[in-house]
């Protein structure tokens, strides 16, 4: 459970970064689309910044799971069901092999693997900010790797557990990443 812990601490640090990102679509309350993905793979592959260039790598997606259903809703042709609009079954063929896998860093989308984060928070208006951006846009330097100790308390006739780590995260280049807000209450 520490180890646990400890990574959705350091999992919830780096998320924060990609809200630190300049460059930022669709937009509260709109749902990201492939057009919003495919328009952040091709910012971070031109030359947005003449001091840094294109961005270096293939970008990587980090997502809530409520962005990762919408792209999978749109890509599958399924409406939720709601007001004057009936849910639809789900496809047969490459649509319910699409929603089955659910991306998920399966399969690329514009070149980019889509990664779920479930410590993605969602705000108060029901969005999120997730990202698609470069490795090297972002920095994690571990000053000392995650360590646990235990102690024996016999006053509490128990073992206190104790989980250490230290490190440190950063934004190196902001061109080259860009920061995905979008709505994600449930439907």
């Amino acid at each position: 459970m520490h180890g646990r812990a400890v990574g959705r601490l350091l999992d919830s640090d780096l998320v924060t970064l990609l809200d630190g990102f300049s460059k930022s679509v669709p937009g509260a309350g709109n749902n990201a689309t492939f057009t919003t993905i495919a328009g952040a793979v091709s910012y971070l592959r031109t030359d947005n910044n003449s001091t840094f260039g294109p961005a270096p790598s293939r970008p990587n997606a980090v997502l809530h799971p409520e962005q990762i259903r919408r792209l999978t809703q749109e890509l599958a042709g399924i409406q939720a069901g709601g007001t004057g609009m009936p849910a639809q079954t789900v496809p047969e063929g490459p649509s319910a092999d699409v929603i089955s896998s659910y991306w998920r860093g399966n399969d690329p989308v514009f070149g980019v693997p889509i990664f779920e984060d479930g410590n993605i928070s969602r705000d108060g208006s029901g969005d999120s900010k997730g990202g698609v951006f470069a490795r090297e846009a972002l920095a994690l330097a571990m000053q000392s790797e995650i360590s646990a100790e235990e102690e024996r308390d016999a006053s509490l006739r128990g073992t206190e557990i104790v989980t250490v780590g230290t490190w440190g995260e950063s934004e190196i280049v902001d061109t080259w990443g860009v920061e995905i807000l979008s709505a994600t209450d449930a439907l």
